[in-house]
């Protein structure tokens, strides 16, 4: 480690009188001993190109190099040229040579072509490049947003990626040394120093191998780059620390001094502002990476997950509308809102969340915000006892959230039975329904009230008519035969309700009762004076108990038959036409308390439709 540290240290004063954000050329740091330099210039092996072009106007100058306008004569195009500065040509020679012939190797539309490559009148390499129109990006890349700094970088990594296939590393990808046309071209400038992996046996290409010098720039520099090591995943450490200055707005390893760059080179744990999007924050981390094993496997790699972050994008803007929605659908909860603008609010949310997944069905924030949105209006039914809804949003749930399945469970047994008591309700509402059957139910009565009223009456209005037990029984016989006959036929009506078969049965039993109390009467040799007050006894004791457990109304006729038994005792001659009398009574009294019950509704099956609405206390009740 002290052995480290003092080698930092040295490194750190040899470097702090350059400036960090220029390139550091071969040569100029060495931290072993140099071999013999296998790059040389061949004065001899170069044309010379001067005579063919006539140079213009400088575009940009580097530490060693100078890059100015020129027209190639011979095809009168514009040209760019490139050559070392006053100076330095010594020094430069082997670094524009190496450019040439790497940059020869790499025919690819994100990297400049060179066009010629040549001696000026002074023997010095002139290296004829295309002209590119345009800005370098360095000077845009604050000014832009993110996503199109992204799209700027992914056509450098197809650049990369097509050199890293030849086997070639760049070693100071920056957004100094890329250039941003006029139309959207994207061009990686400065092949200087990249060096070979492969040696393809000319000698003109540096192996990575045999360069172990510190070369690069300071800011943008791999921690391996610190011991002159270098490999295709060195460059995807610099594709990364672009991605970094992207969404920080500087290079990562800025510091007041050399010595802080190099402690955060060497720690390379890159600290993204707060609002930086979670997605390039992990592209940024894994990029990198100080162990490269660490890193994508290739720029290749990179580049797919840089388009995958554009493509998601567009899912990440929709899901923040959508949580702002979200915000305000919890708001409207807190404060009880009306139903209908919870679900439109609710509606809006959800749609939100489900468009992101669609687009990009890994968003994370998108499917955390969908849960809690479902889960939120879940608590809201199961707060107002509304299983049937509260289920529906459980379902949708990606993850089960167990505290609400167990409310759920118990307000589904709380409803269970509910609608057990519903269904008893209704089924004992239409046993009791007063209505059903009501036409059959008035013929009968009117029909059998008319005939009972007016049997008495007849015998009374003729007195030819002799009225004794044989012609009582017959009467009596008649009308239980017309009874059963008209049971029979309308069956479906009479026997739907209890109501209705309780009026039927009570008649059948009465007349029953009527003829036995007859026959008894006529073998007992009893006058029907005393015969007629027996039955009117009897008539009494049924309506009686009809008023009791049928409906109070049947008190009147009941009191009409004790009057009828009064006048049977205290005046045998009349008692035809009390008896009369009180059977019209009765036989009223059974319609005005059908047409009263028609217009009173039907208590059991309110009951059953307020427990169906949620009223309490109608349960209770």
């Amino acid at each position: 480690m002290a052995g480290s540290s003092d080698r930092l240290d040295a490194l750190a004063k040899t470097l702090a009188r350059f400036d960090p954000r220029e390139s550091i050329r071969p040569g100029t740091v060495q931290l072993v001993a140099d071999e013999a330099d296998h790059v040389a210039v061949d004065e001899h092996g170069l044309t010379a190109l001067a005579p063919r072009l006539v140079l213009g106007a400088t575009l940009g100058e580097g530490g060693m190099a100078l890059v100015r306008a020129a027209t190639q004569t011979s095809l009168g195009r514009e040209v760019a040229v490139k050559t070392a500065r006053p100076g330095t040509a010594a020094r430069a020679a082997p670094g524009l040579l190496r450019e040439a012939w790497v940059t020869g190797r790499l025919e690819h539309p994100n990297i400049v072509p060179i066009h010629d490559v040549g001696a000026d009148e002074a023997g010095h390499p002139l290296l004829v490049l295309k002209r590119v129109e345009g800005r370098p990006w360095s000077d845009v890349i604050r000014e832009r947003p993110v996503e199109w700094n992204v799209e700027q970088l992914v056509h450098v990594c197809h650049a990369i990626a097509f050199a890293h296939s030849r086997g070639i590393v760049h070693r100071d990808l920056k957004p100094g040394n890329v250039m941003i046309g006029e139309f959207g071209e994207v061009y990686v400038l400065d092949w200087g120093i990249a060096v070979s992996l492969v040696d393809d046996g000319s000698g003109r290409l540096p192996l990575a191998a045999a360069s172990r010098e510190v070369t690069g720039t300071l800011v943008y520099m791999a921690p391996e780059m610190l011991d002159g090591l270098a490999t295709e995943r060195t460059d995807v450490y610099q594709l990364g620390a672009m991605v970094y200055e992207i969404a920080a707005g500087m290079p990562p390893h800025v510091g007041e001094t050399v010595e802080t760059s190099l402690a955060s080179i060497a720690r390379s744990d890159p600290e993204l502002p707060a609002d930086t999007d979670p997605e390039l924050v992990a592209i940024c981390r894994r990029a990198m990476a100080p162990d490269p094993a660490d890193r994508f496997a290739s720029a290749e790699a990179l580049r797919v997950a840089l388009t995958e972050f554009l493509a998601h994008r567009g899912s990440a803007a929709i899901a923040r509308a959508a949580q702002t929605e979200l915000t305000a659908l919890e708001e409207q909860l807190a404060a009880r809102a009306d139903r209908v603008a919870l679900y439109q609010r609710f509606g809006e949310c959800r749609f939100g969340f489900d468009a992101a997944l669609r687009a990009w069905p890994d968003n994370a924030a998108a499917r955390a915000g969908r849960e809690r949105a479902l889960g939120a209006m879940a608590r809201y039914e199961l707060a107002n006892g509304d299983a049937r809804a509260a289920a529906v949003l459980l379902a949708d749930l990606v993850e089960p959230l167990p505290e609400l399945t167990a409310q759920l469970a118990a307000l589904e047994r709380t409803d269970a039975a509910r609608r057990s008591r519903i269904a008893e309700l209704e089924e004992l509402g239409a046993d009791r329904d007063i209505v059903a059957g009501h036409r059959a139910r008035t013929a009968f009565l009117v029909l059998f009230g008319l005939a009972w009223s007016a049997a008495p009456l007849a015998a009374g209005v003729f007195p030819a008519i002799e009225v004794g037990h044989a012609l009582s029984l017959v009467v009596t016989g008649a009308s239980l035969a017309a009874v059963l006959a008209f049971g029979w036929l309308a069956r479906a009506a009479l026997g739907r309700t209890a109501l209705n078969r309780g009026i039927g049965l009570t008649i059948l039993v009465a007349l029953l009762l009527h003829g036995i109390v007859e026959a008894m009467a006529w073998a007992l040799g009893l006058a029907m004076p005393a015969t007629h007050a027996i039955a009117v006894a009897l008539w009494a004791g049924v309506c009686g108990a009809a008023a009791v457990f049928l409906d109070r109304a049947l008190v009147v006729p009941t009191v009409g038959f004790l009057a009828a038994l009064a006048a049977c005792v205290r005046t045998p001659g009349q008692r035809l036409w009390a008896i009369s009398a009180s059977l019209a009574v009765l036989f009223g009294t059974a319609l005005y308390v059908w047409y009263r019950s028609r217009g009173g509704g039907r208590p059991i099956a309110g009951l059953a439709d307020r427990l169906r609405r949620g009223d309490r206390g109608s349960i209770r009740s």
